[in-house]
């Protein structure tokens, strides 16, 4: 990636993130706000830079060592692979390509201009002119209906002109009719994030109130791969890859079934098989790449591997 950008993406949500949690409650106060410090400053470096690659020289080896102790930073003291792909690079890149976009249709609006403009005899734009639309006409061979007005956009507007100066919007989205109780909400307030938001979102479309059940961020195992609840579960499928969560959300939508247990069975079905269908897709591709080569368990474990991190 060439370059970086003089700003950085974090969420605001920042200390509800399983790691800081977990470093909150490794360490004291000072230890942690220390190391969280000092991750913030190799997260800068590295979206200013637009690369992980970043010197960690310039870290004291305490807060380092607490960031490499909770995953937050690898061994070599550097946004972990996965996460920088996932939260960095691909945001920076996206940035970038808007920019660029911009930058295009700017020069083609540019051109546009200069096309319709009326010059005076030495072909210099008048003032005023570069701005001016040419009259529409209808090109040979073309349908009149082609440029007849939008008949839904007409009838939107009468809709909006024959409405009652008091009467209310019309209510769409489904999730605005959903009344929780208290402790549902309490609950729901322990779900922090756009991905537990994706998933909340269409848990509740689905007619389920109460959250899948799990420990709390504060109260989940260390070690993320132990937490075996629903939520633990649907955390891993997601943290892997944040496009996940638009997934999970589809397989809430889909499962034929209103049941809690029975919708979260479902969600965990079609993940894993999702994960084993790109397994053997990885598997095919590396016996393309070595042929003659039949990929033993060794190998997939290694291709799985890859494909986890």
């Amino acid at each position: 990636m060439s370059g970086g950008l003089p700003w950085a993406k974090i969420a605001t949500d920042l200390t509800s993130d399983p790691k800081v949690q977990r470093l909150a409650r490794k360490y004291p106060e000072g230890e942690y706000l220390e190391a969280l410090g000092a991750w913030l400053l190799v997260v800068l470096e590295s979206w200013r830079t637009g690369t992980r690659e970043v010197d960690d020289q310039d870290l004291p080896p305490g807060p380092l060592g607490r960031l490499q102790a909770v995953r937050l930073l690898d061994a070599d003291g550097r946004i972990p692979a996965d996460s920088w792909e996932k939260w960095g690079a691909r945001a920076i890149r996206e940035v970038q390509d808007r920019e660029d976009q911009h930058r295009e249709i700017s020069r083609l609006g540019g051109r546009a201009r200069a096309s319709q403009a009326v010059r005076d005899e030495r072909g210099r734009v008048q003032p005023g002119s570069s701005g001016r639309q040419a009259d529409v006409q209808p090109t040979a061979g073309s349908s009149p209906a082609a440029i007849q007005p939008d008949p839904a956009k007409i009838e939107n507007q009468r809709e909006r002109e024959n409405k009652s100066p008091g009467e209310s919007p019309r209510r769409t989205s489904p999730a605005r009719e959903v009344t929780l109780t208290k402790a549902q909400l309490d609950a729901w307030r322990t779900f922090p994030g756009p991905l537990w938001a994706t998933v909340r979102e269409a848990w509740l479309a689905k007619g389920l109130r109460t959250p899948p059940p799990g420990p709390s961020p504060e109260n989940a195992p260390d070690d993320p791969d132990k937490d075996t609840s629903p939520r633990g579960r649907l955390w891993r499928i997601m943290d892997k890859d944040p496009g996940m969560a638009a997934m999970v959300a589809r397989w809430i939508h889909e499962a034929p079934t209103t049941k809690a247990g029975d919708v979260l069975q479902y969600v965990f079905v079609q993940a894993e098989a999702r994960r084993s269908s790109l397994l053997q897709e990885a598997a095919r591709a590396e016996s393309v790449r070595r042929p003659g080569r039949d990929p033993g368990p060794e190998a997939l474990g290694a291709i799985l591997g890859r494909i986890q991190r």
